[in-house]
């Protein structure tokens, strides 16, 4: 069956259907549907009317998964039954996006005339939140499959003849899916994303809205066993949209008098224009020579790795655009429940019936009650998330697709009036993880690079360059929540994303160190948007942790460093695309615990155990940084990070392994070296865009502190030239035991390799410029080797014979790069 509509036709196709009166049921046998955005497929399936069911599920069992489980299974119950085996779903294309676009593009240049098309789309598509003032309508499933106009007349005729039936007296409809895959992408993205699962089963159905204002709430709600979310290479991958597109265009003002690139053609002259330019032959040809050199090219990578006998990535690579992070099972759980659901809206009352309460909305466009709700509620049972860099590009690129940037100003949402259609304010999107979750991010490691170009002389472990990752894991009962406003008011419109994690443990592929371990986590993130689309934004993006114990060692940092110059790479916007940004970032830590390792020539053989190295501690109740990370200039220079850190009422603490002669005397909880009332620490980094010899990066830090009790033992004095030595020294990177034993043996330098790791012309001279100003200082020297404790056992009066010197102000200053201090 093919239904001829345009730019909306639909092709149809049944391999069999067979009807079976006495068991109520419909049997289907390869069901196809295509269209402009989406394809649909089906092996197997049939439509089941059990009228002998007396008692069918009602609106208390069907139940949305939102707030909590659903002990019943009452799919089983529903008169209407649909069992599906074998379904795949593609979804390649997204015309109502970049029929906006154009329908935005038309309102700003009224010289030119509607085109029916513009009619057209304006009439079946809802302009999005930045074209105009009416907001995205939640889509409905059925409303998704457009028919043909001829066949809305035959069906509304056919309901004429017949009594009068509600189609929602069949509700709810009872859903049982064998074997499905869900594909996203078309020829423009490198990679589709593909969501496959076993066996899903589900209700579809009716329940009562939130609002008495609001008809009543349609309700979806599925579950999906062994779901798996992954990313595969796309073989038919042509070029980009945008790459294509401009191709495209400009074979056509070069063989056509359309040169006007502002004007947009109806449909049937835009076809006319495709035939008449052969268009489809000239896409398929580029399409061909594309894919031949895509071909080639891996047929090269294929021979060059198997002369260098499986070595990947090759020496001397470049590991700027070579990527080998890549991890393409983003999501794996053995449950997966989904719940859409959405208010079927009514009118907006008289004033005299409306009610202040207007919900969490803080725009109030006059709804007169609570806004209709719409969103998803997600729950994760025991998942295993993949998800780094790479994942992340290869999602901006899907989204460039499918919801592609507009590049115009919004407008206000205008208030409504009695008897207008009330208003969806916000689509709420609210995930669950049950039981233990992981988070796995793989990255690059450009901190290592050296290793693997032309001039390293260091013997490989290995062939194969593997991703360095970072591990979370996070408790039961773990939730995440994402509001996306609708509706935008004189500010523009401002989503919220909320991260609550418990029991979060974080550890990486570096060693056995769990880096952090923290009873709970929040996350806050706003993303304020204005209404013109490249002013300047701000980001304020909040993160608390309660309870942590941190251990840092400097190859965490280098880590971290690298991490976020993976996250960061990719091609640069150009002008016109630019949209100015600003990140802040603010990191609360409540009754926290930071550990540093100041073992002798960083070595680390068993970094849980205290009593097997030496460890600073600082101890407190309350830990803020704030920073900002500028990227509202385009393509600057030089960028400035400033930050600050606030740090009241700490403790330093030095533990020592069992076996030193210091720590016989010691306390349970190690030496206490120093108390702070307060400490604050400002300072900024800056950095250039380019490496030149004239560039010198610089790094300024001012550290204010007042009333310090600083206990003065003679032998600590070692531990901080330690702690100077592996984190800001010639022993940054830590080893093992057997590891030092071998350099020894092998007489190698003990040390970092800071010569064979030096490359002419790939960083900037660093200067640092530190200043310490101390008010209200207190020294204090122990006579005895104990310290604080009395040389006699009879006398407890605390701190036994010490010196103690007196500080009213204390101030220093240090300048050091690479040629003095």
């Amino acid at each position: 069956m093919y239904w001829n509509e345009q730019a909306s036709s639909i092709w149809v196709e049944v391999g069999s259907i067979h009807f079976s009166i006495l068991t109520g049921r419909i049997f289907l046998r390869d069901v196809s549907y295509y269209s402009s955005n989406q394809t649909i497929k089906i092996v197997k399936g049939q439509v089941q009317w059990r009228y002998w069911i007396r008692r069918p599920t009602s609106e208390d069992d069907i139940g949305y998964l939102r707030g909590g489980e659903d002990p019943r299974s009452s799919h089983s119950q529903c008169r209407i039954q649909m069992s599906i085996q074998g379904i795949e779903w593609s979804v390649y294309n997204r015309t109502a996006a970049f029929d906006s676009i154009i329908s935005q593009m038309e309102a700003k240049n009224p010289s030119h005339p509607a085109s029916r098309s513009s009619e057209r789309r304006h009439s079946s598509h809802k302009v999005s939140r930045q074209a105009s003032s009416t907001p995205s309508y939640p889509p409905s499933a059925l409303k998704s499959l457009r028919m043909p106009h001829g066949i809305q007349k035959a069906i509304a005729w056919i309901k004429r003849q017949l009594p009068s039936l509600d189609p929602k007296d069949l509700l709810p409809l009872g859903i049982e899916i064998t074997k499905g895959v869900i594909t996203c992408g078309n020829n423009s993205t490198r990679n589709l994303l593909i969501a496959e699962f076993s066996r899903s089963e589900g209700t579809f159905g009716l329940v009562g809205a939130k609002s008495k204002l609001d008809l009543y709430k349609q309700s979806l709600s599925m579950k999906f066993q062994q779901a798996v979310i992954r990313y595969v290479d796309n073989e038919n991958y042509t070029d980009l949209m945008t790459s294509m597109g401009k191709i495209v265009h400009n074979h056509i003002i070069q063989h056509s008098s359309f040169n006007q690139p502002s004007s947009y053609l109806p449909y049937r002259p835009f076809m006319t224009l495709w035939k008449r330019l052969r268009l489809l032959n000239f896409a398929k040809k580029y399409t061909l020579y594309c894919r031949d050199i895509r071909a080639m090219q891996k047929q090269g990578s294929t021979k060059n790795r198997k002369n260098t006998q499986d070595e990947f990535p090759p020496i001397g690579a470049d590991f700027l655009h070579l990527e080998y992070a890549i991890e393409r099972r983003i999501l794996e759980t053995p449950l997966f429940e989904l719940s859409y659901f959405f208010d079927v809206a009514g009118e907006v009352p008289a004033l005299e019936n409306c009610h202040e309460n207007v919900g969490a909305e803080t725009i109030d466009i006059g709804n007169g009650d609570v806004a209709p709700e719409w969103g998803f509620d997600i729950i994760i049972h025991g998942g295993v998330l993949r998800y780094g860099p790479w994942a992340d590009r290869q999602r901006a690129e899907l989204q460039r697709v499918f919801f592609p940037p507009t590049y115009h100003d919004g407008e206000v949402t205008t208030s409504l009036k009695p008897g207008d259609k009330r208003l969806w304010t916000a689509m709420r999107v609210f995930v669950e993880l049950r039981d233990n979750t992981v988070l796995h991010i793989p990255f690059r490691e450009a901190s290592k690079d050296w290793q693997w170009d032309v001039q390293s002389d260091l013997p490989q472990k290995s062939r194969v360059r593997e991703a360095t990752a970072i591990h979370v894991t996070v408790g039961d009962r773990s939730s995440i929540s994402y509001t996306l406003p609708m509706v935008t008011g004189p500010a523009g419109y401002r989503p919220v994303l909320e991260v609550h994690l418990d029991a979060v443990v974080i550890t990486s592929s570096l060693n056995d160190i769990q880096m952090v371990t923290s009873e709970s986590c929040r996350i806050h993130c706003e993303m304020p948007t204005p209404l013109k689309w490249n002013e300047e934004r701000k980001w304020p993006i909040a993160l608390s942790l309660r309870q942590p114990v941190l251990y840092l060692i400097r190859d965490h940092i280098n880590m971290f460093i690298d991490l976020g110059k993976d996250w960061t790479t990719g091609p640069p916007s150009d002008y016109q695309r630019f949209i100015p940004m600003i990140y802040a970032f603010e990191i609360t830590l409540h009754h926290y615990e930071l550990n540093v390792y100041v073992n002798d020539h960083n070595i680390i053989d068993k970094p849980l155990l205290r009593d097997e190295n030496a460890l600073f501690t600082l101890q407190g109740t309350y830990f803020n940084l704030m920073t900002d990370i500028l990227s509202n200039e385009f393509r600057p220079e030089c960028t400035t990070i400033p930050f600050v850190i606030d740090v009241p009422d700490s403790s330093l603490n030095l533990s020592l392994p069992r076996w030193n002669i210091n720590a016989l005397h010691a306390p349970r909880g190690g030496n206490n070296l120093a108390n702070i009332q307060s400490l604050h620490v400002a300072g900024s980094y800056q950095y250039f865009a380019e490496t030149r010899p004239d560039y010198v990066e610089q790094l300024k830090l001012r550290f204010d502190l007042r009333d310090v009790a600083f206990k003065n033992l003679g032998w600590s004095i070692r531990y901080f030239m330690v702690f100077r030595e592996n984190y800001l020294g010639s022993f940054t990177h830590f080893v093992t035991l057997y590891e030092y034993l071998d350099r020894r043996k092998k007489k190698q330098p003990l040390g970092d390799p800071i010569t064979s790791k030096y490359r002419p012309g790939k960083s900037n001279m660093l200067q640092t410029e530190m200043q310490v100003f101390i008010q209200g200082g207190t020294v204090i020297m122990p006579a005895g080797l104990p310290g604080y404790s009395s040389t006699r056992e009879e006398d407890d009066s605390g701190i036994g014979d010490c010196l103690i010197m007196t500080l009213p102000n204390l101030q220093l200053q240090f300048r050091m790069h690479d040629h003095y201090m």
